[in-house]
């Protein structure tokens, strides 16, 4: 291979290695750690995005009753167990596929 190629290369895989990292990152802050669902700002991006494309899409916003109460009483550790379970039984309800990473750690 000619050198002025492969030197003209490098670089161009450099920013492609950059684009697919900046890509996951982004990704992933859209989600949250715990249960794998979007984030606030996620979702909202998601659901202007749906809206938009299907202009009669509904969008569904779910608030725990007591949450707070929850996880000030029984700790933290409730708290992320309701919050996991919340969320597995709306990706069951909705048929959605994406699986929630392994915790927050």
């Amino acid at each position: 291979m000619d050198l002025h190629i492969a030197a003209s290369l490098v670089p161009l895989l450099g920013w492609a290695v950059h684009g697919g990292i900046l890509t996951h990152r982004l990704a992933s802050a859209r989600r949250d750690p715990l249960t794998g669902l979007h984030t606030r700002a996620g979702w909202t991006a998601r659901a202007e995005h749906l809206i938009r494309r299907h202009p009669a899409a509904a969008v569904l916003l779910v608030d725990l009753d007591h949450f707070k109460t929850l996880n000030d009483t029984h700790g933290h550790g409730a708290g992320d167990a309701a919050l996991i379970a919340t969320a597995d039984r709306l990706r069951t309800w909705c048929g959605h596929k994406h699986r929630r990473s392994p915790g927050r750690g």
